[in-house]
């Protein structure tokens, strides 16, 4: 059990994603009070029901935008979309229900429908678990295994064409040559002999081949120097945020939730791609 919580899972950091989301979970949350009017709502009459149904879904909303895109700009490194897991999704989703119940909470002691108190406050949170805890399993839980059955499925396609189709490795092996930011490093390599790189601060970490055996050099520069330096070498590609590769150096790739992870030739590594760079990779191998 505890080995599915540590399972990769998809994890979309755009704003407009997430505002898109927050407006919809608004939406739903009115329609559930204006329903089944929770907390003594359906003692109201309907000119004060209306006003305080549309404060509730205010407060999905803001919660939602603070759990999903302050809490994000606050913990960084909590939030990174290469380590979201299953667990923390469901931590997340949790916490996004503890926060609603906070304030619909406050909203009811603010309109006099309940009396301050802890009973008061654990029956409101008892009821937004009773009725959020299951959409939210199951909303994870199918999006889990929508993205992990798609994209296993993407790889086996993958994996079928590189066992059937070898690229042909560049007929002229010409010397490329990659400099540092102060122009006081360079990198001479040949195409065919360059596996990958990753940036980690300042910094890329160059992997290549040197006689047949993976070596590394490491360059005070950035990724986005490097891509410009071998714009014309046209299988090295970048495929995450921290991460260029050169496709011809695919010896297979596997497959999650999250993304694609390729392994590389001569065991060089193992790169993740990113979702949004997953359309290069199929691109590259003709997938449509």
């Amino acid at each position: 059990m505890l080995s599915f919580f540590n399972q990769p899972y998809p994890s979309d950091p755009n704003f407009g994603q997430g505002l898109k989301n927050a407006i919809g979970i608004s939406i739903f949350a009115a329609i559930f009070f204006m329903v089944f009017r929770p907390f003594g709502l359906g003692r109201l009459p309907w000119e004060h029901l209306l006003p305080l149904v549309g404060l509730y879904a205010l407060i999905h909303l803001i919660c939602f935008l603070l759990v999903s895109q302050v809490g994000r700009l606050i913990f960084p490194s909590f939030y990174q979309e290469d380590h979201w897991t299953v667990g923390k999704e469901f931590l997340i989703l949790f916490l996004l229900l503890f926060f609603i119940s906070v304030g619909c909470y406050g909203v009811n002691i603010w309109q006099s429908l309940m009396d301050p108190s802890w009973s008061s406050f654990f029956t409101i949170w008892f009821n937004v678990i009773a009725f959020g805890a299951l959409p939210i399993i199951f909303s994870v839980l199918l999006n889990y295994n929508r993205k992990l059955k798609k994209h296993l499925m993407e790889v086996g396609q993958i994996n079928s064409i590189i066992q059937t189709e070898k690229k042909e490795e560049p007929s002229i092996e010409e010397s490329i040559s990659l400099q540092s930011d102060n122009k006081k490093e360079e990198f001479l390599f040949i195409e065919k002999e360059f596996y990958f790189a990753e940036s980690s601060a300042n910094y890329v970490t160059l992997i290549y081949s040197d006689n047949g055996v993976v070596s590394k050099k490491i360059l005070r520069t950035t990724l986005k120097n490097i891509l410009e330096q071998v714009q014309d070498c046209s299988s090295i590609v970048r495929c995450h945020r921290s991460f260029i590769i050169n496709l011809n150096q695919i010896e297979k790739v596997d497959g999650n939730s999250r993304g694609y992870e390729i392994f590389l030739k001569n065991d060089a590594g193992i790169v993740p791609v990113s979702r949004s760079y997953i359309p290069i990779i199929k691109s590259f191998l003709n997938i449509p």
